[in-house]
Parts: C-alpha cells; sequence; structure tokens
C-alpha cells in the first residue's frame, strides 16, 4: 500500500473505507482502489412565475363584479400554469358559491315560514302594512 505522513493535513475528503485523503474529484481512492461516490449535479427545477403585483389582485377584483364574465375567467385562470391568480381565483369562486348558496338557503327557509304562517304566530310589532 501507499504510505503516506499521518501528520500531514487532508487535501480533500476522506475515503469512506480506508480514510486515505483523496484529492479534490478523484473518481477512486488512491489507497484502497474502491470507487469514490461522486456528487449530484445541480438541475435548476422550473421557472417560478413572478409573484402576483397589485394591479393583478385590483384586475381580479374588478373582474369580480362583472356577471357570468366573473365566472368564466375564474374559471379560465384556475387552469393556468401561475399558481397565485389560480389560488385567487379558487378563492374567489369557492366564496361565491358558499354565497350563492347561503343566500339561495336563507330565501327558502323564509318562504317555508311564510308558507306554513310561522311568521304570524311571532310577537312582532306591526309595521302598518296590512
Amino acid at each position: 500500500m501507499y504510505e503516506y505522513e499521518a501528520s500531514a493535513a487532508p487535501v480533500g475528503p476522506l475515503c469512506t473505507c480506508c480514510s486515505y485523503s483523496l484529492k479534490p474529484g478523484a473518481g477512486f481512492c488512491g489507497g484502497c482502489g474502491s470507487p469514490v461516490p461522486q456528487p449530484e449535479p445541480d438541475i435548476p427545477g422550473p421557472p417560478q412565475p413572478r409573484p402576483l403585483r397589485t394591479r393583478d389582485f385590483v384586475l381580479i377584483e374588478l373582474v369580480s363584479w362583472i356577471p357570468l364574465l366573473n365566472v368564466c375567467l375564474w374559471l379560465i385562470w384556475m387552469f393556468r400554469k401561475h399558481p397565485q391568480r389560480a389560488r385567487a381565483a379558487q378563492a374567489k369562486l369557492i366564496t361565491s358559491c358558499a354565497l350563492v348558496i347561503g343566500a339561495a338557503v336563507s330565501v327558502a327557509v323564509l318562504a317555508a315560514l311564510v308558507r306554513y304562517g310561522v311568521l304570524d304566530t311571532l310577537p312582532l310589532p306591526s309595521l302598518g302594512w296590512r
């Protein structure tokens, strides 16, 4: 085997088998001949989309006020590749659906109360409408 000075500081990483000082970038250990694991190269991921700006949020809010167009654009934005705009559109669609469902349930409950005369039995002040 190779002889080396024990007092010498290691030049690079140490071999996992024999603790021999390896040269940087070596493929095999100079002491025992075992292969040296090579570090994985850094592979860049997909490019990240830019964050939404204030004007993008203002655009989403303005579009939210236009009936029918808002739902169409929310559905389009939900399936686009920009994750922040997709999340904003999902949130708008969910809250709008919740508001519509809540309004429909409220109207149905009120209609049932009026239909079965429950409101007539409540001690409400007279408003003079009848």
